[in-house]
């Protein structure tokens, strides 16, 4: 597992993940009734040993390069309704699997 924030890298199994920006958290706050989950867009560089790439991915599904998947498994903190979570307190857990 990798745990990383924005603009702070995190390394292992040789891929780097770097996190640019949240560009979507529509996850359902604490304390609100939702009719859908939501999710979490992050917008990453990718480095890995095909090169550096930037991706967006989505909490929960996996990205897959050519030796290696890598899934967002984590966002935190959770949300709670009228409280705006700022990119600097967005924390980032991903997964790397060797494919």
């Amino acid at each position: 597992m990798l745990e990383t924030r924005v603009n702070q890298g995190a390394s292992g199994l040789d891929v780097k993940v770097i996190p640019i920006e949240v560009i979507e958290d529509s996850r359902c706050p604490i304390g609100v009734q939702c009719v859908w989950a939501g999710t979490v867009k992050v917008r990453v560089q990718l480095i890995s040993g095909m090169g550096t790439s930037e991706q967006v991915f989505e909490l929960n599904a996996p990205i897959t390069t050519e030796s290696e998947i890598v899934e967002l498994i984590a966002v935190e903190p959770t949300p709670y309704a009228g409280v705006e979570i700022s990119q600097s307190e967005y924390r980032f857990t991903f997964k790397v699997t060797k494919r």
